[in-house]
């Protein structure tokens, strides 16, 4: 699975560089609590978003995700966010913020509880004749 995890990457780079048109939207879903390197691909097409949430490791009332990209999509996707309510709490910002400040989340224990129910799940699974792969730092 690592030597995979190695290779993966650069051989979805290839494909996508032979489609400058694409768009890709990256998720980095697993920001601070997988324990896995991060490989992104943005800038590989033309037009590209690469967003960030951080529920999962600060917790589910901080629904709050970042994005970033080139310049035609995050004037898209803006332009999109003026038609509904388009703001986002200065209070919930400001948690987050201060969460990162402060190292008052310790994310690394995070990705350990993460990485322990994965492994128990696949080993439950196992016990019950169900094969399962989960990738593994």
């Amino acid at each position: 699975m690592r030597r995979w995890a190695r290779r993966a990457p650069r051989s979805c780079a290839r494909s996508l560089a032979a489609y400058p048109g694409v768009l890709l939207i990256e998720d980095d879903h697993g920001h601070a609590i997988v324990d896995l390197p991060l490989h992104p691909l943005a800038g590989v097409t033309d037009h590209w978003a690469f967003v960030r949430s951080v529920a999962k490791a600060y917790g589910p009332d901080l629904r709050l995700a970042m994005a970033t990209g080139d310049p035609v999509t995050v004037d898209r996707v803006a332009g999109r966010q003026r038609l509904g309510p388009g703001w986002v709490s200065r209070l919930l910002l400001r948690a987050v913020v201060d969460l990162w400040e402060t190292g008052a989340v310790d994310v690394r224990a995070v990705s350990r509880a993460y990485a322990e129910r994965r492994d128990a799940l696949v080993r439950a699974l196992a016990e019950r004749g169900i094969e399962a792969h989960a990738a593994a730092a």
